[in-house]
């Protein structure tokens, strides 16, 4: 849960919980107000208004070997403990999610489109080949890159036909290491993404 949450938090933001994932009761919640989702923590225990966690909590308990088995959070503090008898202390962030942010997780449509495995293979491809900030989708194939340096490999999408959606190319490989399924085709609206123990929002790019 901490791993898949990660992807989804911005180690650089002006609003603190942009930093944070929020955990509550079975689950961490966490947005770069780009995208949201919400990752499955069975067992989690928390405050009842739950609790922000920095993304730099998440990352040293991911850089360990293992997962602890042992965890305290309160309202101002969250601690680990290992087998081995080494532990870990943070404070915890103030602040609150936006109230969007619950509006928004309320409402997460269903996601209908499967992600096939060839369709990641071929987006690996092109994200592999040029480092782009705009990812482009449409029935036919992914593109990625500026001029002169644009690439384009073949990926049937049947589902969004003849049209055209583009992604912010850091968001979209987020979801896609996490999800089976995708909405594309409610572009520009947001797409619902859902996988093993993840539901959430991508928003699409304009430009």
């Amino acid at each position: 849960a901490f791993e898949r949450a990660r992807y989804f938090i911005s180690d650089n933001a002006m609003q603190p919980y942009a930093l944070c994932a929020c955990a509550q009761p079975g689950r961490l919640v966490a947005t770069n107000n780009i995208s949201v989702v919400s990752v499955e923590c069975a067992g989690l225990e928390t405050p009842e208004d739950g609790a922000l966690v920095p993304f730099w909590v998440l990352d040293h308990v991911l850089q360990r070997n293992q997962m602890p088995d042992k965890y305290i959070l309160n309202e101002n503090h969250v601690a680990f403990q290992w087998q081995d008898g080494s532990w870990f202390k943070s404070q915890l962030m103030e602040g609150r999610f936006p109230d969007i942010t619950w509006s928004l997780l309320g409402n997460v449509p269903k996601a209908r489109t499967v992600i096939a495995d060839e369709w990641k293979q071929a987006y690996q491809f092109v994200t592999d080949l040029v480092q782009g900030d705009l990812i482009t989708v449409d029935g036919t194939g992914i593109e990625t890159g500026t001029p002169p340096s644009i690439v384009r490999c073949d990926a049937v999408l049947e589902v969004l036909g003849a049209k055209t959606t583009k992604w912010g190319a850091k968001y979209l490989d987020n979801v896609v290491r996490v999800a089976t399924h995708w909405n594309p085709e409610d572009y520009p609206n947001p797409g619902a993404f859902s996988g093993p123990g993840v539901v959430g929002l991508l928003v699409g790019r304009s430009t």
